[in-house]
């Protein structure tokens, strides 16, 4: 690599030590596994690193998952990545809402070679090799809600010829389900500042927001937590010549993969096709995650004669644990987080919306609401039930959500009206 090249390893929401609640209580196996995943997750960013020869590594943003930083997580922080600074690569930190500055321990101290921006707008220097490389400009959280465009208070346009990268924590366009709006800007914000690459955190979907002139990628937390979270996760090593950014690549870093997966009942009609296709199901996932282990959430569809049984919470879970306690004997283990059962018996809905009856009304009703989502939306909104759950299903217009809640509203309706009976 030339004096004008260097490359960099981008990545950011650690969360070390997160906690996985729940799941794990049932399989002592994998909950050792969760409670390791985003250390391992971290051990292989640092092995990315040290593998394709990067100069330094940026961090955008909670290390840990809690404000106070278990020791656990500190010392485990500290020890992976002394790995990465016995090879001669630096680190650079900005610290997000999960891991502010006022919540940072002192008691942790790190060597010159780990850089980590204050509650200002600070500028470091690479160098290497003696020389100057690159400009890196950061700003860490003071405390755990920062509601100020902090990218407005980065300037970098400056008569330097150096490559210039800005680490922040920030939602970019303001408004990212799941995630609280701090640090909002938009992307002008950083087109405007003078920066090339923008390596950002907070935003836990890695992406290339946009490829040059300047840069932003989100890289993502690096170990998926939870099934909102599903999909390979991972860090960004970036490629840069005569201030030219020549590869952005993604790299996995999970552990664990956490998986959705629909499986079509139509063609099963006993317990033992059933059990059988969910086995089926469990391979096809474990191709699919390419060696790794995975938490799946199955989501039933189809008509089958099989729905009665489904609806009986002791068969399911007398299923579940047969499934599961065949995958603990596998290394690359498929657990089944749950069965989510969108599947209905088999019916001639055709005759029973010409039929003189409520069931017609009932069914021309939900014709009635899927061609006009606006007042499907509306009758929703009136329902008291819906007071307890608006604040997950804000977008309740998007055809996506409609169609879900009408779908198992009609096949709740069904199943009320005609008492589980098949027609």
């Amino acid at each position: 690599m030339s004096g004008n090249s260097f490359s960099f390893v981008h990545c950011s929401d650690l969360h070390l030590d997160s906690p996985f609640t729940g799941i794990a209580s049932s399989d002592p196996r994998l909950a050792k596994m969760l409670v390791s995943a985003t250390f391992r997750a971290f051990e292989r960013v640092v092995d990315i690193a040290i593998d394709e020869g990067a100069d330094f590594i940026l961090i955008s943003g909670d290390i840990y998952d809690q404000g106070d930083g278990s020791i656990r997580a500190q010392l485990g922080f500290r020890d992976i990545l002394q790995r990465a600074l016995d090879r001669g690569i630096e680190c650079f930190i900005v610290h997000g809402n999960h891991d502010p500055l006022d919540s940072w321990r002192s008691g942790i101290s790190f060597p010159s070679c780990v850089h980590r921006f204050g509650q200002e707008v600070e500028k470091k220097i690479y160098f290497r090799k003696g020389q100057a490389c690159a400009e890196i400009y950061g700003i860490s959280y003071k405390r755990a809600e920062e509601f100020r465009n902090l990218a407005s208070l980065f300037n970098a346009r400056d008569d330097s010829a150096l490559f210039k990268i800005g680490l922040l924590h920030c939602n970019l366009g303001g408004s990212s389900p799941g995630h609280q709006n701090y640090s909002p800007c938009s992307l002008a914000d950083l087109v405007s500042t003078g920066i090339d690459y923008w390596a950002l955190g907070h935003i836990h979907m890695p992406g290339v927001i946009r490829g040059s002139e300047p840069a932003v990628v989100y890289s993502g937390n690096i170990q998926g937590r939870h099934i909102g979270e599903k999909g390979k996760r991972g860090c960004y090593l970036v490629e840069v010549e005569d201030r030219k950014i020549m590869a952005i690549q993604f790299h996995s870093t999970s552990q664990i993969l956490w998986s959705e997966a629909e499986l079509d009942l139509s063609s099963v009609n006993s317990t033992e096709e059933l059990v059988d296709s969910l086995r089926d199901l469990c391979d096809l996932q474990r191709l699919r995650a390419e060696g790794l282990p995975s938490i799946l959430r199955v989501i039933l569809k189809g008509e089958s004669e099989v729905v009665p049984l489904l609806e009986n919470l002791d068969f399911q879970k007398d299923m579940l644990d047969l499934i599961r306690e065949n995958e603990k004997r596998k290394l690359d283990q498929i657990w089944i987080e749950s069965i989510k059962n969108m599947a209905h018996l088999p019916l001639d809905r055709d005759r029973l919306r010409k039929g003189n009856d409520f069931i017609a009304d009932f069914l021309q009703l939900c014709d009635l609401a899927r061609k006009d989502p606006s007042m499907a939306a509306d009758m929703i909104r009136q329902d008291e039930a819906f007071k307890l759950v608006q604040d997950f299903l804000a977008d309740i217009e998007a055809p996506e959500v409609l169609e879900e809640i009408l779908d198992e509203a009609e096949k709740i309706g069904l199943t009320g009206l005609l008492g589980g009976d098949k027609l």
